[in-house]
C-alpha cells in the first residue's frame, strides 16, 4: 500500500512536468517582424522588433550599454519590452528621425531567448524615411518665346546643386538629350524680399541655361538624385514634371475688338490675314481694340515702336491710347503658342 502510494505521487509530477510547455522546442530563435520598413517612411516614434520566443519576463530592466543591437545613424530613444517577445525602441520626441535618411538595423547572434537559444546569424535591416520629392510646378514667366521660368516646390529643403544637376529639359521623346537648368531660390524673407542667393530651400525658379529651340513641344523632367540637407539619401523620382510647347518667331497676329452687331456676352473676334474683318465686322468705336501678338510683349515696346494712321488722338498730347499698366507680362500653364497677348488700345 505504501508503494502504491509513492508511486501514484511520482507518476502525478511526471505529468504535470510533461504537460506544461517547454521553453526550448527545438526550434531556432527567429526575428519574426522589424517595422517600420521599406522606403519614404513618414514620421516614426518606435522601432519594434518582435521575436519568435519569450525573450524576457515582463517588467525586466533592459542594460542599453550590452544589449547587441546597433541602429546607424545613430537613433536617441529608450528601449523597452513591452511583452515577452517584442522589444521596442521609443524615439526620443526632440530628436526624431531625421527626413531623407536610410538607417540600418544591425541585431548580433549572442542576443539570447529564455530557453537559451540564440539566432542562427545577425540579421540587418535597413528603411529610409521621407524622400525628397517634387509636389508643385507651374509656369511663372517667359522670358523670350523660347526660355521659360518654371516655379517648383519641394516637400522639403533640398540642395540647390542637385536641383540643377537632376532636374533638366529635353525635346518631347527624347531621352538621349539632357538640357541642363538654372535654378535660383523662390522663397522670401520676411519683409517680403525674394532670397534668391539661398543654396538650400523647399521653392526654386527653373530655367534653362540656354535658348530652347522655337515652335518645338518640350518636357520638363526629374531623375533621382534630389538631395536634402538633413539627411544622406537621395530622391528617386524619375517622373516628366511638365510638358510645354515654345513660341515661334514674334509677330502680329491681328486685332480684336467687339463689333456693332455683336450682344455682349459674345466673344470678340479676331481678325488676322486668314481671317480678314469684313463690312458686317465693324468695330464698335466706343469700346476697346486690342492687338493681338503670339507671344508676350511689353506694353512700353509697343508705345515706342507702333504708329496708328489716321491719329485716333486727333494730335491730343495728354491722351495716352495704351493705358498705363506697366510691363507686367505672363503666361499660366494653359497658355502657349495657341494662346494670344493682348495689348489693348483706346481708340474710342
Amino acid at each position: 500500500m505504501k508503494f502504491f502510494k509513492i508511486f501514484f505521487v511520482f507518476s502525478s509530477i511526471c505529468l504535470q512536468v510533461s504537460a506544461e510547455p517547454s521553453l526550448n522546442s527545438g526550434e531556432p530563435l527567429q526575428v519574426v517582424r522589424i517595422t517600420p520598413e521599406g522606403s519614404n517612411i513618414p514620421k516614426a516614434g518606435q522601432i519594434v522588433i518582435e521575436f519568435s520566443k519569450p525573450m524576457a519576463k515582463l517588467g525586466s530592466n533592459i542594460n542599453e550599454k550590452t544589449i547587441p543591437i546597433t541602429i546607424t545613424p545613430e537613433i536617441a530613444g529608450q528601449w523597452q519590452w513591452i511583452n515577452e517577445k517584442t522589444l521596442v525602441l521609443n524615439v526620443n520626441n526632440e530628436k526624431p528621425l531625421k527626413k531623407a535618411e536610410k538607417y540600418t538595423l544591425t541585431i548580433k547572434p549572442s542576443l539570447p531567448s529564455l530557453d537559451g537559444s540564440v539566432l542562427s546569424k545577425e540579421i540587418i535591416h535597413t528603411f529610409t524615411t521621407t524622400l525628397p520629392t517634387m509636389t508643385w510646378s507651374n509656369f511663372r514667366l517667359w522670358k523670350s518665346p523660347t526660355r521659360p521660368t518654371i516655379s517648383v516646390s519641394f516637400n522639403m529643403p533640398v540642395i540647390k546643386e542637385s536641383v540643377e544637376a537632376h532636374v533638366f529639359f529635353a525635346p518631347k521623346g527624347d531621352d538621349k538629350t539632357h538640357i541642363k537648368a538654372q535654378a535660383l531660390s523662390d522663397e522670401y524673407d520676411d519683409k517680403g524680399e525674394l532670397k534668391s542667393d539661398l543654396t538650400l530651400a523647399s521653392r526654386w525658379l527653373i530655367e534653362p541655361v540656354q535658348e530652347l529651340t522655337a515652335e518645338q513641344p518640350y518636357e520638363m523632367r526629374v531623375e533621382p538624385g534630389i538631395m536634402s540637407k538633413e539627411g544622406s539619401a537621395a530622391g528617386i523620382e524619375k517622373e516628366i514634371l511638365l510638358k510645354f510647347k515654345t513660341f515661334g518667331s514674334f509677330k502680329l497676329v491681328g486685332f480684336s475688338c467687339r463689333t456693332t452687331t455683336q450682344l455682349n456676352d459674345d466673344k470678340q473676334p479676331i481678325f488676322t490675314s486668314e481671317n480678314p474683318q469684313k463690312d458686317i465686322d465693324r468695330c464698335d468705336p466706343m469700346q476697346q481694340i486690342e492687338l493681338v501678338f503670339n507671344s508676350p510683349v511689353k506694353r512700353s515696346t509697343i508705345k515706342k515702336k507702333t504708329t496708328l494712321s489716321p491719329d485716333p488722338t486727333a494730335g491730343k498730347t495728354d491722351v495716352d491710347i495704351w493705358g498705363d499698366w506697366g510691363d507686367y507680362v505672363r503666361l499660366d500653364d494653359q497658355d502657349g503658342p495657341d494662346a494670344f497677348t493682348e495689348l489693348l488700345c483706346h481708340v474710342g
